[in-house]
């Protein structure tokens, strides 16, 4: 890239190189290749770097190719997550430089390292440990050469949008009396807020531990008291607030509901759905039952089957119509007939106490059950 920016101005100086590094990359169009030369195919058959041939290369997100034969992609590896970073810190370093120019800021403002723990709020603690000095060497090394792989697949989870692994590692003794040495990772992530905010990456910090086991017993460089291990840590925010304590329910902070004034000496009536405002007229406590007759023919003690037959066909005779004109009338027809006599509500009719009790349960349904018998019959 700095070999590119010094092909496009050989005459500048070193001052004004750095800050067209910046200027250039930061309006750069990519996937564009940074191409220094152009190298053509020899035909030796290895693998070439060609995006209208290879349909693998035309997945590169940023193309810097090398300018001899066979020409290859230098950044490769470059995913999402390093892409967004990489253009976000060309164009702070073409803001510094601007400031520099300026005279507003000095060239030691350029080469400030980036606040790791300020940019993020969620990380990802890495930690391989190992037995020996000589074991942590290449634990380390095969866990580091990985780093990408997990990267990639943090990127693939729904709800992170970004993940930066800190290329500062920390190492030290596993325990205060422990000979053993540990080397730890720091992986922030961003969180995609479209999405929900529970975060689950068991699954993929478990499928990468699984790769780097794999790998070391292939590579045959496993061995006892190398281990790998993974947690979730988030950054509390040092001006965040106490909660203010609650106050204790007090009679001037407790609303209570609106109750109606009850006399002494009476049991408070309780309202039911039906009933309303209006005082309901006064209807008729007690009904006298309906009289209905139905008068049979007197049977003698003693008759004859002449006799018995003759009584039994007026009884049928009379049973078709056995309702009298008379016993059909009601006990209160007198007094709805008589024009007299009218109906007067009663303006105070006696109240009815509900019971405080729930009623009671009714008996839930039975089934009985009864046993099937099966008879096997063998026939010869």
């Amino acid at each position: 890239m700095v070999a590119r920016i010094c092909q496009l101005y050989p005459n500048a100086a070193p001052s004004t190189l750095v800050k067209k590094f910046f200027l250039v990359y930061a309006r750069w169009n990519w996937p564009v290749p940074i191409v220094l030369k152009k190298v053509q195919d020899c035909g030796y058959k290895l693998p070439f770097w060609n995006p209208i041939v290879n349909r693998s290369d035309r997945l590169d997100l940023m193309p810097i190719i090398t300018p001899a034969y066979p020409q290859q992609n230098t950044s490769f590896n470059v995913c999402p997550s390093t892409f967004t970073i990489m253009k976000e810190e060309i164009v702070r370093g073409l803001v510094i430089t601007e400031e520099i120019h300026d005279k507003k800021a000095p060239w030691s403002k350029l080469f400030e390292p980036l606040d790791f723990a300020e940019k993020y709020k969620h990380f990802v603690l890495l930690q391989a440990s190992s037995a020996t000095e000589e074991q942590h060497l290449k634990w380390v090394g095969l866990v580091e050469s990985k780093l990408r792989h997990l990267v990639g697949t943090l990127e693939k989870n729904v709800t992170i949008s970004l993940a930066h692994v800190n290329s500062q590692s920390t190492t030290g003794p596993t325990n205060e009396n422990d000979k053993g040495l540990s080397t730890t990772w720091q992986i922030g992530f961003l969180i995609n807020t479209e999405m929900s905010k529970d975060i689950d990456l068991t699954y993929d910090l478990l499928s990468f531990s699984d790769m780097i086991y794999r790998l070391a017993e292939r590579s045959h460089i496993y061995e006892e008291g190398m281990t790998l291990s993974a947690s979730y840590q988030r950054k509390e925010r040092k001006d965040k607030k106490r909660a203010l304590p609650t106050p204790k329910p007090t009679l001037t902070n407790v609303l209570q509901p609106h109750r109606p004034p009850v006399s002494r000496g009476q049991p408070a009536k309780r309202k039911v759905w039906f009933e309303s405002d209006v005082e309901p007229k006064k209807c008729r406590a007690e009904k006298e039952p309906m009289a209905v007759t139905n008068k049979l023919p007197a049977v003698s003690a003693v008759t004859t089957p002449q006799e018995s037959k003759d009584s039994c066909s007026k009884s049928k005779s009379k049973s078709q119509f056995p309702v009298n004109s008379q016993s059909t009338k009601r006990a209160g027809d007198n007094e709805l007939e008589s024009s007299s006599k009218r109906f007067r509500p009663d303006l105070n009719p006696p109240t009815v106490e509900l019971s405080e009790l729930p009623p009671n349960p009714t008996r839930p349904a039975t089934v009985k059950k009864q046993a099937i018998k099966f008879q096997l019959v063998r026939r010869n």
